[in-house]
């Protein structure tokens, strides 16, 4: 897919992240990350099978909303949590000594607003490294609302967009780890199933309501597998002033 292609400016080195973060405060208490190599033609050719996973202690409490959604509470991290520092300095041991060279792949905002909330909240610790990573970032669900919307014409979640494209997330969801790896599954699936993309764009361009009458008519048409001639043209635009 060449946009696709475009979008990751040519690089074959990707990261994926996924991050979990408190409820009110908006600090990490959870990153994931999954190393991935595409080949010569942009197929994935290697991903990392272990992954990066590390809890992070928060200076504030999880929240009973959090701790429900992804299962982490504030005794897990009391066990196992490190500090923000020692979890940002072992992220940088895996992505290694030239983060530029990487494409950072996440699905929405919120991921780059936990680092900086987060580093802020720390005395700006890491900032550097996050501003790197935010620079070199790609936010997939903004590319993928441009072929994939549910029926009000809304951004689907990862797991509403892997569906549509006849893909099966993995279960235990808001397990950072677990959306790193269906992250990559709907990418996967941006690569390999052009047919399902097209058709799920094709009902996006019929959904979105700032066309005119005319060209909304040209587009069942085509959509319906019929021919549109220049006459069919003239008439859909006579028929407006009807």
């Amino acid at each position: 897919m060449k946009i696709l292609i475009n979008a990751l400016k040519n690089k074959r080195k990707l990261i994926f992240f996924d991050l979990e973060g408190t409820q009110f405060s908006q600090e990490i208490i959870a990153i994931a990350a999954i190393k991935v190599t595409l080949d010569a033609k942009f197929n994935i050719k290697k991903i990392d099978k272990k992954g990066f996973k590390q809890y992070v202690k928060a200076k504030d409490e999880v929240g009973t909303f959090v701790s429900k959604l992804t299962h982490i509470t504030d005794s897990q991290l009391k066990k196992e949590g490190i500090t923000f520092e020692k979890a940002i300095n072992l992220f940088k041991s895996y992505v290694g000594t030239n983060p530029e060279e990487y494409t950072f792949i996440c699905y929405g905002n919120y991921d780059l607003r936990l680092f900086f909330n987060t580093s802020h909240k720390n005395d700006n610790y890491g900032e550097n490294f996050i501003k790197i990573i935010s620079k070199n970032c790609l936010d997939f669900s903004n590319f993928s609302s441009t072929y994939i919307k549910d029926n009000k014409g809304n951004k689907c979640s990862l797991i509403e967009s892997i569906v549509a494209l006849n893909e099966t997330p993995l279960t235990n969801e808001h397990d950072p780890l677990v959306d790193t790896k269906n992250l990559i599954i709907l990418f996967s699936a941006f690569l390999n199933k052009k047919e399902e993309v097209a058709r799920e764009y094709k009902k996006v361009l019929l959904n979105y309501g700032k066309y005119q009458k005319p060209i909304i008519n040209i587009l069942k048409k085509l959509s319906a597998g019929q021919n549109v001639s220049p006459q069919d043209f003239d008439q859909y635009i006579n028929d407006t002033f009807i």
